[in-house]
């Protein structure tokens, strides 16, 4: 598969392989034998080779590096998601209870039945005493439809926690809300 990427990239870039074959300091003999698939560049030239081309390695191998980067980019927001929520009850807790005055909730909240949610920006903290949904697509003029997470809050007024690109994001959102709330949860950051 490297012959073809080489022969690919040399002809995007408007190279012959003579041309190349300069670059590299080897004949446009070799460089018309790596482009056929009868000999291999050594690893050592095909550093050089990508750089000539102006090419990633990974482009050069015909790695598809874009669905690379999006798994790699999930894996990082799931570490980061599994980490806040693993670090952040207890600090959300505290905060909740030093903006209020008192750890023990809205009166007439059931012990251990509020749950606190840092919304999805970090802007604020919410408490719902157990209800939320989704609202979505809301159209916003300049940018694109969002879907949006949001609960109910002491005040019976249901409050934006989230909004999300996709409906699967929102759901996975509110299933997050909504299994905290189930296992008894006091806070979680979305």
């Amino acid at each position: 598969m490297i012959h073809e990427q080489i022969a690919r990239y040399r002809k995007l870039k408007g190279l012959t392989q003579e041309q190349l074959g300069e670059t590299l300091g080897v004949s446009n003999r070799t460089v018309s034998k790596w482009e056929s698939g009868a000999s291999l560049p050594g690893a050592d030239i095909i550093p050089e080779i990508a750089d000539a081309l102006g090419v990633s390695l990974h482009t050069l191998y015909g790695i598809d590096t874009q669905q690379e980067e999006q798994d790699l980019a999930g894996l990082i927001r799931e570490t980061i998601r599994t980490e806040l929520e693993r670090i952040l009850p207890d600090a959300v807790e505290k905060a909740v209870t030093e903006s209020c005055g008192s750890g023990q909730g809205l009166p007439g909240a059931p012990k251990g039945r509020e749950l606190s949610i840092l919304s999805r920006d970090r802007s604020r903290i919410v408490r719902t005493p157990g209800s939320a949904n989704i609202a979505g697509p809301v159209a916003r003029e300049g940018a694109p439809d969002q879907w949006q997470v949001n609960v109910l809050d002491h005040g019976k007024r249901y409050v934006t926690v989230g909004e999300y690109d996709t409906k699967e994001e929102a759901e996975t959102a509110l299933k997050a809300i909504l299994d905290a709330w189930s296992g008894g949860y006091s806070s979680i950051a979305l």
